[in-house]
């Protein structure tokens, strides 16, 4: 199927004048029609197709995925896929599709070949709209590396504190250093120096475990928060969820995006 057709609803049924099939695609509002077959080939089991009318025997929408969603327009109307009458079915290029009690065939290969040249007449070489994706999965992505990365700033905050103990402290006594005699001060002094040579060892260990997990947990946001488009897959960058929500498209391959709130 011509991606010219994406979005778009083909009108199917019975030429009133002659019996053909009549395949009409409305665009900017205005029906464009053309009738197929030989006259009388068409059943009157078959509802006529009267565009200006709204009238139709059934109806087949594609959306902008190529998904094609046949209905049956009329209850009087039979409207059969793959033998069996619906009023509502989802249909390939491959499914049998049929119309009326007669259960006129439809060749649908024909009727899309068709419509897509009805289309392609009538717009010229307009590209196709542009597919869009559901991203619903992406707000928990985004979720997950916001709130993990204020909690490690969190646990930061207080190691920094800690760490600056032995330092604070050595300035506290420095200060008690008249009321203080000097032997006490001094092995007081040694073991804050300990302290804070522990400390120093401690914060390279733990900055450079630290600085190994913010890498993995960067690279982890950055392979999870990407475009679902198959085509693309870029990376859609720093972005609060809620700003892509709003922008509904891919900064990248301008692909729609769309939720289900």
């Amino acid at each position: 199927m011509n991606t010219n057709l994406y979005g778009k609803t083909i009108l199917l049924g019975r030429e009133q004048d002659q019996g053909r099939l009549n395949v009409c695609v409305t665009i900017n509002g205005q029906p464009y029609t053309f009738a197929y077959g030989s006259p009388h080939s068409v059943p009157n089991s078959v509802s006529r197709c009267q565009p200006k009318e709204g009238s139709a025997h059934c109806q087949i929408e594609v959306d902008t995925n190529g998904r094609m969603l046949i209905t049956n327009l009329k209850t009087q109307n039979s409207t059969y896929v793959d033998g069996n009458e619906v009023m509502k079915k989802y249909i390939t290029e491959s499914s049998q599709v049929a119309m009326g009690h007669s259960q006129f065939p439809l060749q649908l290969p024909a009727v899309l070949n068709i419509a897509s040249q009805i289309v392609a007449k009538v717009q010229g070489n307009v590209p196709p709209p542009k597919a869009t994706y559901n991203i619903d999965h992406l707000e928990k992505v985004w979720n997950n590396y916001y709130q993990t990365k204020q909690e490690r700033k969190r646990k930061e905050n207080q190691k920094t504190l800690l760490l600056s103990l032995p330092m604070v402290l050595s300035m506290s006594l420095g200060a008690l250093g008249r009321v203080v005699d000097m032997e006490s001060l001094g092995n007081i002094f040694f073991f804050i120096g300990i302290a804070a040579a522990l400390s120093f060892v401690y914060r390279l260990i733990h900055t450079s475990k630290g600085n190994t997990e913010d890498i993995e947990i960067e690279h982890q946001f950055q392979d999870a928060y990407i475009c679902p488009n198959k085509e693309c897959g870029q990376f859609l960058g720093n972005q609060d969820f809620h700003v892509l929500k709003k922008k509904k498209k891919c900064p990248y391959c301008g692909c729609g995006f769309r939720t289900k709130v």
